[in-house]
Protein backbone atom coordinates (compact mmCIF):
# COMPACT_ATOMS: atom_id res chain seq x y z
CA UNK A 1 0.00 0.00 0.00
CA UNK A 2 1.08 3.26 -0.90
CA UNK A 3 0.79 6.37 1.60
CA UNK A 4 0.41 9.79 -0.13
CA UNK A 5 1.44 12.99 1.58
CA UNK A 6 -1.51 15.01 2.15
CA UNK A 7 -1.81 18.20 -0.61
CA UNK A 8 -3.33 20.34 1.55
CA UNK A 9 -1.73 23.68 0.89
CA UNK A 10 -2.95 27.04 0.64
CA UNK A 11 -2.34 29.02 -2.13
CA UNK A 12 -0.74 32.44 -1.33
CA UNK A 13 -3.36 35.36 -1.29
CA UNK A 14 -4.17 37.12 -3.80
CA UNK A 15 -5.38 41.06 -3.07
CA UNK A 16 -9.43 42.04 -4.40
CA UNK A 17 -11.23 45.15 -3.83
CA UNK A 18 -11.57 44.69 -0.02
CA UNK A 19 -7.99 44.45 0.01
CA UNK A 20 -7.56 47.05 -1.65
CA UNK A 21 -10.25 49.65 0.25
CA UNK A 22 -8.90 48.11 3.63
CA UNK A 23 -4.84 49.03 2.02
CA UNK A 24 -6.03 52.66 1.62
CA UNK A 25 -7.94 53.51 4.91
CA UNK A 26 -5.27 51.53 6.98
CA UNK A 27 -1.94 52.33 5.69
CA UNK A 28 -0.38 51.81 9.79
CA UNK A 29 -1.67 48.68 9.33
CA UNK A 30 1.36 47.29 6.79
CA UNK A 31 4.72 45.40 7.30
CA UNK A 32 7.90 47.14 6.27
CA UNK A 33 7.46 45.57 2.94
CA UNK A 34 4.29 47.38 2.46
CA UNK A 35 2.64 43.71 2.62
CA UNK A 36 -1.02 44.43 4.21
CA UNK A 37 -0.43 42.96 7.85
CA UNK A 38 -3.61 40.50 8.18
CA UNK A 39 -2.45 39.49 12.07
CA UNK A 40 -2.30 42.86 13.11
CA UNK A 41 -5.52 44.27 11.92
CA UNK A 42 -7.24 41.02 13.61
CA UNK A 43 -5.58 40.94 16.62
CA UNK A 44 -7.10 45.52 16.61
CA UNK A 45 -10.20 44.32 15.89
CA UNK A 46 -10.22 41.47 18.52
CA UNK A 47 -10.97 38.41 15.45
CA UNK A 48 -8.54 35.52 15.06
CA UNK A 49 -6.45 35.78 11.69
CA UNK A 50 -8.74 33.75 9.59
CA UNK A 51 -11.70 35.65 10.02
CA UNK A 52 -9.95 38.54 7.96
CA UNK A 53 -8.39 36.13 5.75
CA UNK A 54 -11.63 34.73 4.56
CA UNK A 55 -13.32 38.28 4.74
CA UNK A 56 -10.51 39.04 1.61
CA UNK A 57 -10.45 35.77 0.41
CA UNK A 58 -14.68 35.56 -0.36
CA UNK A 59 -14.81 40.05 -0.99
CA UNK A 60 -17.12 39.54 1.56
CA UNK A 61 -17.64 40.80 5.20
CA UNK A 62 -19.96 40.60 7.88
CA UNK A 63 -21.91 43.52 9.15
CA UNK A 64 -20.22 42.61 12.91
CA UNK A 65 -16.27 43.01 11.35
CA UNK A 66 -17.76 46.01 8.91
CA UNK A 67 -18.91 47.76 11.93
CA UNK A 68 -15.74 47.46 13.98
CA UNK A 69 -13.35 48.12 10.87
CA UNK A 70 -15.16 51.38 10.63
CA UNK A 71 -14.84 52.47 14.84
CA UNK A 72 -11.01 51.76 14.19
CA UNK A 73 -10.65 53.82 10.90
CA UNK A 74 -12.20 56.54 13.24
CA UNK A 75 -10.39 55.99 15.91
CA UNK A 76 -7.09 56.19 14.35
CA UNK A 77 -7.68 59.39 12.54
CA UNK A 78 -8.78 60.84 15.72
CA UNK A 79 -5.64 59.46 17.33
CA UNK A 80 -3.58 61.18 14.83
CA UNK A 81 -5.23 63.95 13.21
CA UNK A 82 -1.98 65.94 12.72
CA UNK A 83 -0.49 62.95 10.72
CA UNK A 84 -2.74 64.26 7.04
CA UNK A 85 -0.52 62.44 4.69
CA UNK A 86 -0.66 59.27 6.46
CA UNK A 87 -4.19 58.80 6.49
CA UNK A 88 -7.12 59.32 3.81
CA UNK A 89 -9.21 62.68 3.90
CA UNK A 90 -12.18 60.68 5.82
CA UNK A 91 -11.95 57.80 7.77
CA UNK A 92 -14.17 54.71 6.25
CA UNK A 93 -17.82 54.72 6.39
CA UNK A 94 -20.72 52.48 6.04
CA UNK A 95 -21.14 53.23 2.23
CA UNK A 96 -17.60 52.19 1.53
CA UNK A 97 -18.52 48.59 2.80
CA UNK A 98 -22.10 48.22 1.41
CA UNK A 99 -20.72 46.60 -1.69
CA UNK A 100 -19.01 44.13 0.03
CA UNK A 101 -21.80 42.91 2.70
CA UNK A 102 -24.02 42.42 -0.30
CA UNK A 103 -21.58 40.99 -3.02
CA UNK A 104 -24.03 38.12 -3.54
CA UNK A 105 -26.96 40.18 -4.70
Amino acid sequence: MVKVKSTNVRRPYQGGELHDLLCLHFPQHRTPNLVFDVPRIARDLGFVNETIYRCLRKDWISVEVSKKLIALSEDLQLDDIFEEDRYPEKPLAPVDLLAFLFNEY
